[in-house]
């Protein structure tokens, strides 16, 4: 323990008392509405939950304090009349932001090993669990990171999926089916992606690892290591058009420059944002066609663009006008290696194709 245990555990239990008001909103039906006293009162519950996660990831709680404070935890909820039910609720409501219903997915007690016993048995644990696998199982896919983003409150998931793979893992550990040593290196891992650490676990204990876990385990979703993408890059662009109508061809040459502006550590905490512009000229000339416009030349104007991302992965678009016609453009799959930043971009006039190419930027 790096701080005294029992100053913050007298923190972490005031926290904790807050879900036994629950029992003021009756059964817990008609959702999670944030408007009213249930709302709060659940919403409450749940931050305790993300002031676990934290204190665990900062070493402020050994095993036995972080067992024992969430048991504690799922006791007060489970001792509450309608407590489980208007728990899952609002997991659905606000940190899954309404994507399905809660109402078959809060389980049955159960009984599983004596040391967790407390803990598994209580309906508020359970439910949180099956909350975090179904999210993950089923709506995170394909795209982890760009559909966690789209929950109601993706970090605070991310916090109560910290705190079920912390469990798995201490429970693993005080059953003997790990060494210390795995349980310290699993534990640091949650910190990067609780997934991923969970993934680590089956893989320790010789059991078979899921599909979706591979997939959502595969990829950086919070304190994300640094890579270094804070800066201006530019560089150039290219490609061709064709343009068919009423009997007529046209070749449309583009060129120009692509600059992009980035800030912030390309973690979920803490996203890239910044500036995306386009710049160039078009090239207009008839390829074939008679009494036809005989092409000429124009510049991009009026171009506005954004950037996003997370993972490290650098995401831009943006829209602009040629002559008097608009056109999008988006950089996708952007990654910085040293001083360059590679990318896909794509430009699109709504002609016979899209220009769709990779390009290199370097930073200024």
């Amino acid at each position: 323990m790096k701080h005294s245990s029992k100053r913050w555990m007298a923190v972490l239990l005031a926290l904790l008392v807050s879900p036994l008001v629950l029992g003021a909103c009756g059964g817990g039906g008609g959702g999670s509405s944030g408007s009213d006293d249930q709302g709060g009162d659940v919403s409450d519950a749940v931050a305790a939950l993300v002031v676990l996660d934290a204190a665990a990831l900062n070493g402020q709680m050994d095993v036995v304090e972080f067992v024992e404070a969430l048991d504690q935890w799922a006791t007060a909820v489970d001792a509450v009349p309608g407590g489980p039910q208007s728990l899952a609720d609002y997991l659905d409501g606000e940190v899954a932001g309404g994507s399905f219903s809660s109402s078959a997915r809060v389980p049955a007690p159960k009984t599983l090993q004596q040391a967790f016993a407390d803990l598994k048995q209580t309906t508020a644990y359970q439910t949180v669990e099956a909350f975090v696998t179904t999210v993950a199982s089923s709506l995170l896919l394909p795209d982890p990171v760009g559909m966690l983003l789209e929950l109601g409150q993706p970090e605070v998931f991310v916090s109560l999926a910290s705190v079920k793979a912390r469990a798995n893992i201490y429970e693993a550990l005080v059953n003997n089916e790990i060494d210390p040593v795995t349980a310290a290196s699993l534990a640091d891992r949650v910190r990067r992606n609780p997934f991923d650490a969970h993934k680590g676990l089956l893989e320790a204990k010789s059991e078979t690892v899921p599909e979706w876990v591979e997939t959502v385990g595969g990829v950086c979703l919070r304190d994300c290591p640094p890579v270094g993408g804070t800066g201006m890059y530019s560089g150039p662009f290219s490609g061709t058009m064709t343009e068919t109508g009423l009997g007529c061809v046209w070749e449309h040459s583009l060129s120009g420059i692509v600059d992009v502006t980035v800030t912030g550590s390309g973690t979920l905490a803490d996203p890239y944002e910044g500036a995306f512009d386009v710049s160039g000229t078009i090239a207009t000339v008839l390829v074939s066609g008679t009494e036809c416009d005989p092409g000429g030349g124009a510049p991009i104007e009026d171009f506005f663009g954004s950037v996003s991302g997370t993972s490290g992965k650098v995401e831009a678009e943006g829209d602009g006008f040629i002559g008097t016609a608009p056109f999008v453009a988006t950089l996708t799959n952007g990654t910085v290696s040293g001083s360059t930043l590679t990318a896909t971009f794509f430009l699109d006039l709504g002609m016979d194709n899209a220009i769709s190419s990779p390009v290199s930027l370097a930073r200024q």
